[in-house]
């Protein structure tokens, strides 16, 4: 089996983030704090429309594991989110006609939600027909694999039980992991058969279910969903030139990030022509290089043992207070309050 490709930009809508933040928050965890770690602020991510990208999910994940002691929480999440929170993609699900369709429309626009799965619909053609909703991971996930996986269960499940009601005890479910020592958790959806160890994470449905119409069922409100979801969907495919830019930031690794002039090279367009599409794209050079040095400030202050001033000097900035200053409108802590946060967590 080929390997995934590594992880450049896949992204996660931050409504998952926000509805994490407000779970934490009622089960009396310091979610703020839980924020701070992963280098976000709940004022930022409350109306910061902006996507997500997999190594923020990710630290915000770890660090949610590291204060709160509940290993199913990928389930908890994904089952306590109002199917709203998924946004056009949701809206057509419920308001499908049937429950083939809403299978049908998840596997068509599920990655606009979440681009780190692709999603598939097929049904056997025999004379047991079945329906099989297949969902597999585009990238490697690393340590958060299990997490969203289970969430991403969780949301399914949930969607369905909203859309055609109680109907899991005629279905089978597979997960891609071994069975946790959680797996009683898994009771709790009433599903007919839930077997670990397969290939990918696939809801089967039988021939008897795929007809069923949907409680929820609007063709008005579906044809509006749909239309919202194609749009996007046309967009996501025209690779939008910031999509391009961080990918080429992305692509520099450990050197010094490349200047404007340089990645203006690399695509093949002015410096002006690539400030003005940047421009239309609600975006700036500056704001995608503020991103990338954010990502890589985290992650040294986590995971090396170099000074601040080694750091900033490998950010790019000649100046010490001026990263500080920066850094701290980033995350609200001084990159040695960041660090020393995260060393008392990983102590305790």
């Amino acid at each position: 089996m080929p390997a995934k490709p590594p992880v450049l930009n896949c992204t996660l809508h931050p409504a998952y983030a926000r509805l994490l933040y407000v779970q934490l928050r009622q089960h009396g965890v310091d979610a703020d704090a839980v924020l701070a770690e992963a280098g976000l602020r709940w004022a930022e991510l409350a109306s910061d429309p902006r996507e997500l990208n997999l190594a923020t999910f990710e630290r915000l994940i770890l660090a949610t594991q590291r204060r709160f002691n509940c290993p199913w929480l990928g389930l908890e999440l994904g089952a306590y989110g109002q199917v709203s929170v998924h946004g056009a993609v949701g809206h057509a699900a419920i308001s499908s006609g049937s429950l083939r369709q809403l299978l049908q429309t998840v596997a068509h626009y599920g990655q606009l939600r979440a681009d780190t799965f692709a999603f598939t619909y097929q049904e056997r053609d025999q004379s047991d027909p079945i329906g099989c909703l297949a969902v597999s991971e585009r990238f490697e996930l690393g340590a958060v694999r299990q997490f969203m996986l289970e969430a991403l269960f969780a949301t399914l499940m949930r969607v369905l039980e909203t859309a055609v009601g109680n109907v899991f005890a005629a279905m089978r479910v597979d997960l891609p992991f071994a069975a946790p020592t959680w797996a009683g958790q898994y009771r709790r959806f009433g599903i007919g058969d839930v077997r670990f160890g397969s290939a990918h994470l696939c809801f089967y449905f039988p021939a008897e279910l795929l007809d069923l119409p949907c409680l929820t069922a609007d063709s008005n409100s579906y044809e509006l969903a749909r239309k919202e979801c194609d749009r996007a969907l046309t967009e996501g495919l025209q690779s939008p030139l910031s999509q391009r830019v961080k990918q080429a930031l992305h692509g520099a690794g450990e050197a010094p990030l490349p200047d404007l002039p340089t990645i203006a090279q690399q695509l093949h367009v002015s410096p002006r022509t690539l400030m003005r599409k940047l421009k239309l794209e609600g975006s700036s050079y500056q704001s995608l290089l503020d991103a990338k040095r954010k990502e890589q400030a985290i992650w040294h202050l986590q995971h090396s043992k170099d000074s601040i001033e080694v750091i900033a000097v490998r950010l790019g900035y000649q100046d010490n207070s001026n990263f500080s200053r920066t850094f701290r409108r980033w995350c609200g802590l001084s990159p040695s309050e960041f660090r020393n946060q995260f060393n008392k967590t990983q102590a305790g």
